[in-house]
């Protein structure tokens, strides 16, 4: 099956991934995105989601803003950062793998996926760090 504007909804869900920084080679954690993959009348659409990242041990909030045509050509995210201490915005140009469902990210500066699978965790770029309480979580350094 072919990614068209009729079955682009079949991407909304929660997604978790990550992302890495091509100049440094440091990781960020996506994690709890919900994302809505909008049709709009006119045959454009809109992405809207919110999650978090890990950062450096840091738990970061974020929105996505973005917006697509027909084509689905050329699709672009902005996520802002909202909190934390962190106020940026990271333009991503996005595409889909449809036999994973997986939504591939790049920016200027960093590259990744996030996927819609629950057992993302069972990849191997995904490891166990210890917060300052001592307990578990899933997270990049």
């Amino acid at each position: 099956m072919s990614l068209s504007i009729n079955n682009i909804k079949k991407f909304n869900g929660i997604y978790n991934g990550i992302t890495t920084n091509t100049n440094n080679n440091v990781n960020t954690c996506w994690r709890d995105l919900r994302l809505v993959f909008d049709v709009l009348s006119n045959g454009y659409g809109q992405i809207n989601g919110i999650g978090y990242s890990i950062f450096n041990r840091k738990k970061i909030p974020f929105l996505i803003f973005g917006t697509f045509d027909s084509n689905l050509k050329n699709i672009k995210i902005n996520k802002v950062h909202i909190g934390n201490g962190f106020y940026n915005t990271i333009m991503y140009n996005i595409s889909f793998d449809l036999e994973t469902n997986k939504i591939l990210l790049k920016s200027d500066n960093a590259v990744g996926e996030i996927q819609l699978d629950d057992n993302i965790f069972n990849n191997e770029k995904y490891y166990k760090i210890k917060n300052n309480n001592n307990k578990k979580f899933f997270g990049c350094i």
